[in-house]
């Protein structure tokens, strides 16, 4: 009977101590919540907008002693939208970027022996992009294709005292170019995500849009020769943008 009290009361000690220990504060330490980590990596829409210097140079392929090379520039604004996909390994970023803007403006010069008049409007761009992110901030280089409308036209002595007024409103124009034209960009530029969906960006972009060669007009340069007149339209943007990464 003795020895039956002993291990009841043996047991029930055990059981105790056991939901004793049970009722004890746990010694683990709580989870951890970890930020999840900013990625580059995605589709992204946005707009632009900033400054555009551009310089048609014209250089008289024939018929040096009138015309040799010279340089029409035009300080203006440019204005449009991009979107384009990013990848990302660790700290590099990569992608590709499509923008099409519009660039204001068209200049006139017009000198005592010719003239030169330069247009454009329309500009667009399909570049590769690659940089080093640091966290939120992306330092990128960016190169490809350039296309564009241009309109160029030069003037000689008989154009100014036989006819006056815009070379495209009524002036003739001893040569002239208009149309698409094909070359390439490059540029870099830094930008920002102040949150996970908005980013800032500043870059500056160059852009050659190639160059044309032009015959004269036989009405003013005559038929026995052949006079040739090259175009060649460039611009320097510097430009802001805001983007949405979805």
């Amino acid at each position: 009977m003795i020895k039956k009290l002993l291990l009841t009361s043996v047991a029930m000690g055990i059981l105790s101590g056991s939901a004793f220990a049970a009722d004890l504060p746990s010694t683990k330490s709580p989870a951890q919540y970890a930020a999840p980590i900013f990625t580059w990596a995605g589709f992204y829409a946005g707009v632009n907008g900033g400054y555009a210097y551009r310089k048609m140079t014209t250089t008289d392929q024939d018929y040096y002693e009138y015309g040799g090379s010279r340089d029409l520039t035009k300080s203006g604004f440019t204005a449009g939208g991009q979107l384009g996909y990013n990848f990302q390994m660790g700290a590099f970023v990569y992608g590709l970027e499509a923008d099409a803007s519009y660039l204001g403006g068209s200049a006139t010069d017009v000198g005592k022996f010719d003239a030169f008049s330069s247009k454009s409007g329309f500009l667009g761009t399909v570049r590769g992009r690659a940089g080093l992110a640091m966290d939120r901030a992306l330092l990128y280089v960016t190169g490809g294709l350039a296309y564009g409308s241009t309109k160029n036209g030069y003037g000689n002595y008989y154009d100014l005292n036989h006819t006056y007024g815009d070379f495209y409103n009524g002036f003739t124009g001893t040569a002239k170019s208009s149309g698409m034209a094909v070359g390439y960009a490059l540029g870099a530029g830094l930008e920002y995500a102040f949150s996970d969906h908005w980013t800032a960006r500043v870059e500056g972009i160059y852009v050659n849009l190639g160059s044309k060669t032009v015959a004269c007009d036989p009405k003013y340069c005559g038929t026995r020769n052949v006079y040739r007149f090259k175009f060649e339209n460039s611009s320097n943007l510097l430009r802001v943008g805001i983007n949405y990464k979805f």
